[in-house]
């Protein structure tokens, strides 16, 4: 009877160990840090920092308009591999505030936004 039980175990430890780096929990994909906007002559840039990681990640970035009620979140940037993205078409009116978050893609897993 103990065997039976202790089988599964097993199983569910030998399938971990073969998984390796290449599937990541959905905890263990970093998000990014440090996300600044910099704008020079009315061209906004987002900027973050992100940790080292074994395989590439790619990068989504998204906008919000503050002031107005109900506004949604605009992709401005999708599956990029550097650190910025350029907001600049996002913008309509530049007296008007944006959110902007950034979330982390490492193979089929994702970060939170930041």
């Amino acid at each position: 009877m103990a065997l039976l039980f202790l089988l599964p175990l097993v199983m569910q430890g030998v399938s971990r160990a073969e998984m390796g780096t290449a599937d990541l929990g959905p905890s263990s994909v970093p998000t990014p840090t440090n996300v600044t906007i910099e704008s020079y002559n009315m061209n906004p840039i987002v900027y973050w920092e992100y940790q080292i990681m074994p395989q590439v990640p790619v990068f989504t970035v998204e906008v919000k308009n503050y002031g107005v009620k109900n506004s949604e979140w605009i992709d401005a940037c999708i599956n990029i591999s550097h650190h910025y993205c350029n907001i600049s078409d996002h913008v309509g009116d530049p007296s008007n505030s944006l959110w902007v978050r950034v979330k982390a893609r490492v193979g089929q897993k994702e970060s939170a936004f930041q």
